[in-house]
């Protein structure tokens, strides 16, 4: 694999790869320059900006303290119009808030926070 592949060059391949098994003729080259950038497009399309008139992240935990019943979401970033790109939590009924707790009230928009790189890895 070339190191300037990119993550839609390789999903490309991989997407061509399987479909050439199917049907058991080879698609290479033009097949896989296209479906790089249907892939691109994709990934690109999914890292945007979502305004929260239009969609609320998705919950995906949920904890009872005693009769309270509480949901959140995973971390995400989110845009607050007086604070500027913020990692926080959704809690609903348009309530956000910091790791730290801090409330959040003007938020605008957000989007997920991509995953960390597989294989673990260290920073020094």
């Amino acid at each position: 694999m070339p190191e300037t592949e990119t993550v839609a060059d390789r999903a490309a391949r991989e997407i061509v790869q399987q479909v050439s098994g199917w049907f058991g003729v080879y698609m290479g080259g033009a097949w896989i320059s296209e479906m790089s950038a249907i892939v691109a497009r994709a990934i690109e399309e999914s890292r945007q900006w979502i305004p929260v008139e239009e969609k609320l992240p998705e919950f995906t935990k949920e904890w009872k303290d005693g009769r309270n019943k509480f949901k959140e979401s995973d971390p995400i970033l989110v845009h607050d119009s007086s604070r500027g790109r913020v990692v926080a939590f959704y809690y609903g009924s348009k309530t956000w808030s910091e790791s730290s707790g801090d409330k959040l009230r003007h938020v605008t928009h957000w989007q997920s926070i991509a995953d960390p790189p597989k294989g673990g890895g260290s920073n020094g």
